[in-house]
């Protein structure tokens, strides 16, 4: 099997990756290009390397947020759709919180130098109602791939008194999200992130 059958060249960038995660093998792609033709055939060739997973990302959907638009909701599920129909059994949305500040009510952005403040429960309420919202434009999605780096307002970066450590900012984020997701919806909640620094690992 030649490695040039697998990647469709032009403007459409696809990345292959197999790897063992807990529960068995999984098979993935990632397609990253918007270009709707191209996706589709990749989709359409998945069974020839038993895909089981699917990712969109970048140019189809970075964040989450962008369902929100009507032509990438209409791309997204159009390729979830495909691709169930294909025998992937699993099609996950990429997304990266938190998002610029400037995407939240500025009622709470009320922290030093217009940063979120944590410690407001009726922000985490918003928080959880968005993703509701974001969730519902795509309900035949099987969950999403979370990062924290290269995103908009770093959580760790946000006003709390009562989390004292990064660490717990993160974890309240990813709470808040695993809640909608796992708890409510009964979806599957991927955490990516990477590092461009020692100081970044730390």
């Amino acid at each position: 099997m030649s490695l040039r059958r697998l990647i469709i060249v032009s403007s459409f960038f696809l990345s292959f990756f197999a790897n063992l995660f807990a529960g068995g093998n999984v098979r993935g792609w990632i397609i990253l290009s918007d270009n709707m033709d191209r996706a589709i055939r990749t989709i359409k060739t998945a069974k020839e390397y038993n895909i089981n997973q699917l990712q969109l990302s970048h140019e189809i959907i970075h964040d989450l947020k962008a369902i929100k638009e009507e032509k990438v909701c209409e791309q997204v599920n159009e390729l979830i759709r495909l691709a169930h129909l294909e025998g992937i059994d699993e099609v996950l949305l990429w997304d990266h919180s938190l998002y610029s500040l400037d995407y939240y009510p500025s009622c709470f952005r009320t922290g030093p130098n217009g940063t979120i403040n944590l410690d407001n429960p009726k922000f985490w309420e918003w928080f959880k109602d968005d993703y509701r919202r974001m969730l519902n434009r795509a309900p035949e999605a099987d969950g999403l791939v979370l990062t924290f780096i290269e995103t908009g307002a770093y959580a760790e970066k946000q006003y709390s008194v009562n989390m004292k450590t990064p660490e717990e900012k993160l974890a309240a984020v990813v709470n808040a999200i695993s809640d909608v997701v796992i708890g409510e919806r009964g979806k599957k909640l991927y955490i990516r992130t990477f590092a461009y620094s020692e100081e970044e690992y730390k």
